[in-house]
This record gives C-alpha cells, structure tokens and sequence, in this order.
C-alpha cells in the first residue's frame, strides 16, 4: 500500500515511517500540508497520515483540500491536543479516523489492515 505521512515533526514523521515501512508499506513523507496536496495531484496513494497542526496550511484545511482531490482516499488525522475538539469536522471531510498522539505505532498496522477493508466515504 502507498501511505503518505505528512507531519512537520521530522522525527515523528521518520519513526512512523519505519513502522510502516515494517509492514510491508512504501511510504512518502511529506513535511507541509502544500507540499502533501501537490503530491497527491500526480501521485497514486492510498492512505494518508495527516497531523492536524501543520505550518501555514493546518491539517483540517488539507484534509479539505484533499478530498476534493481526492473524495475516496482515506485520510487518519493525527494529534497531539484534543481529538474530541476536531471530530466532527474532520469527519465532515472524509477523515476516517483521528489518532492522538502520542500512540502506539505497532498497533496502527493492525488498524490499517482494517482500514483498508472499511468502504470509502465520498
């Protein structure tokens, strides 16, 4: 599976990628939430990791962005303040899920397994 992380914490981003990567994953990492939509414009990616407080462009308006973009793709927010606060307009923009952080990594592979599974919200 394609997966793109996107977070401006470098080394989180490096880590998370490791993980995946573990997982039999290729994964793009991607430092700004411009940067993340010009990706998606011509790359093929199944899955995003997007951290909801990005320089410039937040998370919650490249979540927009990007599903207009791309309405099928799932998107998991990432956060480490209140989840709760970013629920319902995320989900509002095709969000499938938001992570506080800090989580556990391993477990997100199980999660992806039955991410994958799950019917695309468009």
């Amino acid at each position: 599976m394609n997966i793109l992380v996107v977070d401006d914490d470098r080394d989180f981003a490096e880590s998370l990628a490791n993980v995946l990567e573990l997982g039999g994953h290729r994964i793009t990492q991607i430092f700004t939430g411009e940067a993340a939509i010009a990706r998606l414009t011509h790359d093929d990616i199944d899955l995003a990791f997007v951290d909801i407080v990005l320089p410039k462009l937040g998370g919650i308006d490249a979540l927009r962005v990007i599903h207009n973009l791309r309405p099928g793709m799932k998107i998991v927010l990432m956060t480490g303040h209140n989840a709760d606060r970013y629920a319902q307009e995320a989900r509002m923009f095709g969000a499938v899920d938001i992570l506080q952080k800090p989580f556990d990594p391993m477990q997100l592979l199980d999660r992806i397994e039955s991410l994958v599974q799950e019917p695309s919200q468009q």
